[in-house]
């Protein structure tokens, strides 16, 4: 889709995921774009585990945030960093509540990592329940209303966990982890796609990398080189033996979590 160039820096309702050198924005990726292929991507991962519905909702407001006048003036480079996830957390438990909030921490999380829900744990990452609560976030546009919410399920269905006894938190929170997963794969798969095509690369370019085989064998090599000439490294050496004994002889544990 052609953009249509911005005159004088107004937005003129035209909404920005991402930007590029030229300033008349002709080649710039408008949010509904990216919000809608993110969503698709994300809900299709999140198919293999029966939670596409999930994955979709978390991929159309991952970037909620986006629709402000400031997250704009910053893409223009007139403004300081934005928070852009927030908002896309809020809507995604205002309008599932309980299951909105397995979206709403993959949401506030897909670029700081998952937090707690009421309290922190580390001082760079503020809980969820801090971020939704937050009174300084810049206003959110009503574009979005006309762009992305007429894109989401009215209800979404109880994710499909299994019942059983003093599993059901472990298993919520793995499925919310699965879900940042699926969100995040796809938030940076559209992402490469179209900063590829801003530069020119060819999409058959990806993917072209050794295979595992090649990469094992490589490593390997790389692993002879070291010397086992310290303390240490002897200890290191011994380690390295058991661990490569105990994955080829011992049977592997799985916990079953999804249905």
């Amino acid at each position: 889709m052609i953009n249509k160039p911005v005159k004088n820096g107004e937005i003129d309702n035209i909404f920005y995921a991402h930007s590029t050198e030229r300033s008349d924005k002709s080649d710039w990726q408008q949010l509904q774009n990216h919000l809608k292929n993110v969503g698709e991507l994300a809900g299709g991962f999140a198919e293999a585990f029966n939670c596409a519905e999930y994955g979709k909702a978390a991929g159309l407001l991952h970037d909620l945030g986006k629709y402000t006048v400031e997250f704009q003036r910053r893409l223009e480079g007139k403004h300081p960093k934005v928070d852009h996830a927030t908002w896309g957390a809020i809507k995604a438990i205002e309008k599932y509540g309980n299951c909105g909030y397995l979206i709403a921490y993959a949401i506030a999380g897909h670029h700081a990592g998952l937090a707690n829900g009421a309290y922190r744990t580390d001082k760079r990452l503020t809980s969820l329940n801090e971020r939704c609560n937050k009174t300084n976030l810049p206003l959110l546009k009503s574009v979005w209303e006309n762009e992305i919410e007429q894109h989401l399920i009215n209800k979404l269905s109880v994710p499909p966990l299994k019942p059983k006894t003093g599993f059901g938190c472990f298993q919520s929170v793995f499925l919310s982890r699965m879900i940042l997963s699926c969100l995040v794969d796809a938030d940076r798969l559209d992402t490469e796609k179209f900063c590829n095509e801003v530069e020119g690369v060819p999409l058959s370019s990806r993917g072209q990398y050794p295979s595992l085989i090649q990469l094992k064998t490589n490593f390997d090599q790389s692993l002879q080189l070291f010397k086992s000439d310290k303390d240490i490294n002897v200890k290191r050496a011994d380690i390295l033996a058991a661990v490569r004994y105990n994955a080829k002889t011992l049977k592997p544990l799985y916990r079953v979590c999804l249905a």
